[in-house]
């Protein structure tokens, strides 16, 4: 039987580590944000982002909303960008996680839209000091579960592969080799591209 201080040291110990979780997810430099949720994501984005704009350059098609769920019932809009923009990421989900053939249940992830792609960088530099950034419009970090991307650059092939990589890193207990978490990423990229989905 457990005396009353090693509890005490136990429930220490868990606050202290739930605690550290928040202030390094906090910590990356995004700063003040707007926050919307979805059965999927939880969002953060610049006051100022307008997701009507978001949700137009998302463009997730109506085909995608239909097979995913996300319309039905009867009430089919006349374009799917009638729908929210945090529908159009559920879509999303649900077609990356179908072309994966990997479903997660209690699947939730962060997507952090920042202003711009001088934003995205310094971002990037936080967590990645001494790695190059070269043209990238997004990236994921598994510490954090958390995908940036910049505003200039919501698209479904740009959002698609990094939903693709928070997918695989909740998927595997083991995380298998980046070569072989690539080729999925690639396959997933592949199918975005043709516009097969």
């Amino acid at each position: 039987m457990l005396n009353s201080r090693t509890i005490k040291i136990i429930i220490a110990t868990v606050l202290l580590s739930q605690a550290a979780g928040v202030l390094y997810a906090a910590d990356d430099n995004f700063g003040p944000a707007k926050k919307t949720e979805s059965a999927y994501f939880t969002i953060y984005s610049p006051a100022e982002t307008d997701e009507n704009s978001l949700a137009r350059k998302l463009n997730v098609g109506l085909a995608q909303g239909v097979l995913s769920g996300k319309v039905g019932g009867g009430q089919i809009p006349p374009t799917y960008a009638d729908l929210e923009f945090r529908s159009m990421l559920d879509a999303l989900f649900l077609d990356v996680s179908s072309m994966l053939d990997m479903r997660i249940n209690s699947f939730t992830a962060n997507i952090k839209i920042c202003r711009d792609n001088n934003q995205l960088k310094d971002i990037y530099s936080t967590f990645f000091k001494d790695a190059e950034f070269g043209d990238r419009h997004s990236f994921y970090v598994y510490s954090t579960n958390t995908i940036y991307v910049s505003s200039e650059h919501v698209a479904k092939e740009i959002l698609g592969p990094e939903i693709a990589r928070a997918i695989i890193s909740r998927y595997f207990l083991v995380q298998p080799p980046a070569k072989v978490q690539e080729l999925l990423i690639e396959y997933v990229e592949s199918q975005l591209n043709k516009g097969l989905n």
